[in-house]
């Protein structure tokens, strides 16, 4: 479904979202896509998804409901923030109509794109640091692109280059994407066997905000 179709309504609806509303959230993300298939009116008070809800006029696809599913989880993963604090990123946002309409569009595009539902929570955990003020934006997208670019059992691998590690399969995947630094070694491609990588800063941020432990 195109997401053109769904501009604004996402990020007017995260600040309404109440208690109940992320219940429910929780309840779709726990849910199998089948049983949303069936049931469309299940998710009608979910902040935003009741919205696509009423945009599939009770026609859903797998795909579609996939995607509702990512969108319930992303906004359940949020659930910790404050309403002050989900209104002050509206409020905002409000500022600057494009900007607002740029992000939503963004944050949108990064959710279909997610290969997996743990990486809609990921994202989920991404934007609530970004409400807290944790992260600013731009860390908030670049983070999210690495999400998407990484292969999800690498991401948890990572904690263990807390200490120097010696080059394995996924090292060089992880120095790409800036996650990793080379500590020792050669300076060439031809003996990267023996190179051995610890996490960097950008890595050690990603671990924080998404609330994953660097292995002791």
């Amino acid at each position: 479904m195109s997401t053109e179709k769904l501009s604004g309504a996402l990020l007017r609806s995260i600040p309404a979202a109440k208690d109940y509303g992320f219940n429910v959230a929780k309840e779709l993300a726990e849910s199998s896509i089948d049983t949303f298939i069936k049931q469309p009116e299940f998710a009608k008070s979910i902040p935003f998804v009741g919205v696509l809800v009423s945009l599939y006029k009770g026609v859903i696809s797998i795909r579609d409901a996939m995607f509702c599913k990512k969108i319930g989880i992303f906004i359940f993963a949020i659930s910790e923030t404050t309403e002050e604090e989900r209104e002050n990123m509206l409020w905002d946002l409000d500022n600057n109509e494009d900007i607002k309409q740029r992000a939503e569009e963004a944050i949108l595009y990064t959710l279909e794109k997610a290969d997996n539902n743990d990486k809609a929570r990921l994202h989920g955990l991404l934007f609530k640091k970004h409400l807290k003020k944790l992260i600013s934006s731009t860390d908030f997208f670049r983070l999210s692109s690495i999400v998407n670019s990484i292969f999800i059992c690498d991401l948890y691998e990572l904690p263990k280059y807390n200490e120097p590690l010696g080059s394995k399969i996924i090292s060089s995947h992880l120095h790409s994407l800036g996650l990793l630094v080379r500590c020792s070694g050669f300076n060439n491609d031809v003996d990267v066997d023996q190179d051995e990588y610890k996490i960097s800063k950008l890595g050690k941020q990603l671990l924080e905000c998404l609330e994953i432990v660097p292995a002791n």
